[in-house]
């Protein structure tokens, strides 16, 4: 089956996602700060109310904040934060990102395609600390009168996220530890309310006496290292050296690109606040480039401004109106429900929004209708021309959901070749949605003949959803028990795969147990049932597969050990050695190879010593070449792959295999 997904031409979401994420306030980076759930004990029942600005029924309303004893500069030297309980205080903050990025770069252009975005915000950042615990103080924030612009249009959706009043642990020298938010915010939308702090952050060293430091910290990109001096005249100044790792992913956590960062300018100046608590100001600009293997891709300059102000405290928000206990506020934060809007991605309700625009005036049956007539027509296809064309009916079916339930009747009437077949299924897998997925489960259970072909292609395509719904799985299940093997057999397949890839621990659990207990049985469908074991890439299954690895049918020993492929444990690792040296069968020594490749890095180096002991004693020439090139790739990790490589060099007969050996030591 042909999967869209698998090409590399980058579709609509991945493009917003990427020009998104190059935002500076917007921007996620590598970096995941852990969200531990708090256990406090209380009987009281807790709930959220509907306006996320009033987390209590207290009535307590702050007094302004003066700013003359944070912002008046003195020469007294300062290396360390005040932090003072109670201390409430607001900031005027500004950012403006200025964004260049060759857009032909995504889309595999070969003339640069320059597109220019600029992404303003504004508004009062309200800082509240509850209180200090052991090595960091407990604080909370807030964003109001949220003024939010890309290209001067107001972004509705991220105006209401970023005014969510949420908590940061920080340690005492200003390094943000955790970030806690209430439980509705959906953890896709959480990094870009981490940005804030992120952006404007100041770690001072603990030696209070230290003119200069440097740290390491994460920004909107990735991580970097910082160089910070203290001047006489109180002011902190920052500088960015290097970006030790920029890594921008997609909303599924894929790497879109291998990038490099060059840092042409930046500058940070900060005053410490010095009667009161944190910071008294913060300004800063950067100018950095951004380069894929291929050339510049981005050009970001970036300026923030944080300045404390005199601004009259709203007392209808959230951060006022919290009742002054931080773990209070944890257990309702835990508790709360209220929010639908922002429980949802905000980057998948942007998408949406800007599909159903681009789609408005059209229909599914045009769209499949035109990549049937481009395959009847022509006598060759390019794959770059129908993948444009699947990628716009993936488009089409996540803007408009329903619309997939219409594709099994549109496939029953164009019949279609299997060819142009997987690349409409593939759409619906792609699309992945609840109703994708119902239109994939008839078309999985059409039993007439000439329908196989898209019902096998539908089954497969469960492989690769991430979150399967329970009404697929059930008809998963169904296939399994059909009386046509290849369908049973597929079906199997796809359930261990949605074992691999479920979120939910009752479906990982319910799936499992069945498959374990079928294989138990050991029936007809072991070898299958094998290979979903495998898909499921679940260690702790290791014991159901054990009694396998010595069966009497090669056939299942090869279906045994090659579960064992993507297991991550030590004991599963020690049997495919084993096999891959000690089975007197050939296919199976071939299959414990494969599975052994498929291994992560760093257990496969644990095979060196006993695949260059064993290297000499194999007779099959292919499986001896296979062993010759996993001892050239990993020759640097052990010296004795070439020890045992550079003495096989003098025993092997043919010239074919010795230029094989020769190859893996020399290259």
């Amino acid at each position: 089956m042909v999967h869209t997904k698998n090409i590399p031409i980058m579709n609509t979401k991945q493009l917003i996602t990427l020009i998104l994420f190059l935002l500076s306030l917007v921007a996620t980076g590598i970096y995941f700060y852990t969200l531990p759930v708090p256990s406090v004990a209380t009987t009281e029942t807790i709930t959220l109310p509907k306006n996320n600005n009033t987390l209590s029924t207290t009535n307590e309303v702050a007094t302004p904040t003066t700013t003359d004893e944070l912002a008046t500069p003195t020469t007294t030297t300062q290396n360390h934060f005040h932090w003072q309980i109670g201390t409430k205080q607001t900031y005027r903050y500004q950012s403006n990102v200025n964004l260049k990025i060759d857009t032909s770069a995504t889309l595999n252009q070969k003339a640069p395609t320059w597109q220019k975005i600029n992404n303003k915000l504004s508004g009062i950042l309200n800082m509240r600390i509850f209180d200090t615990k052991k090595d960091r103080v407990r604080m909370g924030f807030q964003l109001s009168t949220v003024d939010f612009t890309i290209n001067d249009q107001a972004i509705e959706e991220f105006t209401a996220l970023l005014q969510t009043f949420f908590l940061v642990e920080m340690s005492l020298e200003g390094k943000p530890l955790n970030f806690h938010f209430p439980r509705y915010i959906n953890p896709a939308n959480q990094k870009f309310i981490k940005e804030i702090i992120n952006n404007v952050q100041i770690i001072l060293t603990k030696d209070v006496e230290k003119k200069s430091w440097q740290t390491q910290e994460m920004s909107n990109m990735g991580f970097y290292q910082a160089h910070y001096q203290h001047q006489n005249n109180a002011n902190i100044h920052k500088q960015k050296i290097d970006y030790l790792s920029i890594n921008l992913q997609g909303q599924d956590n894929t790497e879109l690109f291998n990038l490099r960062g060059e840092i042409k300018q930046t500058t940070f100046t900060a005053q410490l606040a010095k009667q009161k608590s944190w910071l008294a100001s913060l300004k800063g600009q950067e100018h950095i480039e951004l380069y894929t293997q291929n050339g510049k891709l981005a050009d970001i300059r970036t300026t923030i401004q944080l300045t404390a102000s005199n601004d009259v405290q709203d007392p209808n928000l959230g951060i006022w109106l919290a009742v002054n206990n931080y773990d209070h506020i944890l257990t309702m934060f835990a508790d709360a429900t209220d929010n639908v809007s922002l429980s949802k991605d905000v980057l998948e309700q942007l998408k949406q929004k800007g599909l159903r625009q681009q789609y408005a005036n059209t229909d599914l049956s045009t769209l499949v209708s035109q990549m049937y007539e481009k395959f009847s027509k022509a006598k060759s296809i390019k794959t770059q021309e129908i993948v444009r064309y699947s990628n716009e009916l993936e488009e089409y079916l996540t803007a408009y959901p329903d619309a997939a339930l219409q594709m099994p009747e549109l496939l029953d009437e164009l019949n279609p070749s299997g060819k142009l077949s997987s690349y409409l299924i593939g759409a619906l897998e792609n699309a992945g949605t609840p109703q994708a997925q119902q239109a994939l489960s008839t078309i999985a259970i059409n039993f007439e003949p000439e329908a196989k072909e898209r019902a096998i292609q539908a089954t497969m395509s469960f492989n690769f959803i991430k979150v399967t719904e329970a009404g697929a799985v059930e008809t998963l299940w169904k296939l399994a028990d059909n009386e046509d093997s290849e369908r049973s057999s597929t079906a199997i397949l796809a359930l261990g795969s949605v074992v691999s890839n479920t979120p939910i621990p009752q479906q990982k659990e319910a799936i499992s147990s069945e498959i374990t207990q079928r294989l138990h049985q050991r029936g007809e469908d072991t070898a299958t049932l094998l290979g979903a074991i495998g898909n499921s890439r679940d260690s702790s299954l290791l014991p159901d597969v054990e009694p396998y690895l010595n069966d009497a049918d090669p056939y299942v020993r090869i279906e045994a050990v090659e579960a064992l492929r993507h297991f991550d444990d030590s004991v599963s690792l020690q049997y495919i050695i084993d096999i891959s040296t000690g089975d007197e069968y050939q296919t199976v020594r071939k299959s414990a190879l494969y599975a052994l490749r498929q291994r992560q890095e760093h257990e496969k180096i644990q095979a060196v010593n006993p695949l260059s002991q064993y290297l000499p004693h194999e007779s099959d020439a292919p499986l001896r070449a296979t062993i010759i090139q996993f001892l050239g790739e990993h020759k640097s990790d052990n010296p004795v792959a070439i020890e045992a490589l550079q003495q096989q060099l003098k025993q092997e007969k043919t010239r074919l295999m010795r230029k094989e050996v020769y190859n893996a030591i020399y290259r």
